[in-house]
């Protein structure tokens, strides 16, 4: 990261190049460096949000154990099933969820992109879609049901630090002075989609990939992203 901010400083400093006068050439450099400075320290508390949202999943994990030690069951079907979602969505899930709405919302003022997938991505721990994924895979019991609520969050989360890496990785995430965040909020719901196919599919890779986590999808979405801005200049 701070190697490639430099980089973007020098290049920025070459761009103009022409520029006389020690006076404009200082409030040049003020200027790259304020920058950098801003975006190290979004990138720092971006890296500070991920181990609170990873804190928060152990934290789920643990009280999630001490939600059922009282809890029985004498048969298993779709019932039986219904009847504990509807404890965890009244007693246990809002608690737990309130905390992760308010550690996404600081995301907001950190990175567009991280923004828009923490937002999109929200869908995937709710009860709607425990509710869906639990019936389509016959989770009928508590454990079942348990593990399987677990493993949302953990998706969640995932999901996040692979952002934090793929922004890390390509710096034009936090540097570009180009809005992409209507074009990262379309992304983000059609990745969620995808995401959540994978999680209906017992069969489906448990590892799922968003679509920046390849070169190809990178340059398709600054190739978009490009196409919009020259549209929009037009218009």
């Amino acid at each position: 990261m701070y190697e490639q901010l430099l980089k973007w400083g020098l290049d920025s400093l070459n761009k103009f190049a022409g520029i006389k006068g020690e006076f404009e050439l200082s409030i040049l450099t003020e200027a790259i460096k304020t920058k950098n400075a801003i975006i190290l320290e979004r990138y720092k508390q971006c890296c500070s949000l991920n181990e609170g949202l990873i804190s928060l999943s152990v934290e789920v994990e643990d009280d999630l154990s001490k939600f059922i030690q009282d809890k029985t069951e004498v048969d298993t079907n779709w019932k039986t099933a219904r009847a504990f979602i509807g404890q965890l969505k009244t007693d246990f899930h809002p608690e737990h969820y309130r905390k992760l709405c308010k550690i996404r919302s600081s995301f907001d003022s950190t990175n567009d992109l991280i923004s828009a997938y923490s937002y999109a991505f929200l869908d995937v721990i709710k009860i709607d879609n425990l509710i869906k994924i639990a019936k389509e895979n016959k989770c009928y019991s508590i454990g079942d049901i348990c593990r399987l609520y677990r493993s949302l969050w953990v998706k969640y989360t995932d999901n996040i630090a692979v952002l934090l890496r793929v922004t890390s990785g390509d710096l034009r995430f936090w540097i570009t002075d180009t809005p992409y965040v209507v074009l990262a909020d379309e992304w983000a719901k059609l990745d969620l989609s995808l995401c959540i196919q994978s999680l209906s599919n017992k069969k489906a890779d448990t590892r799922f990939h968003i679509s920046l986590e390849t070169k190809k999808g990178l340059d398709k979405f600054w190739y978009e992203l490009e196409n919009h801005h020259e549209k929009n200049k037009e218009n």
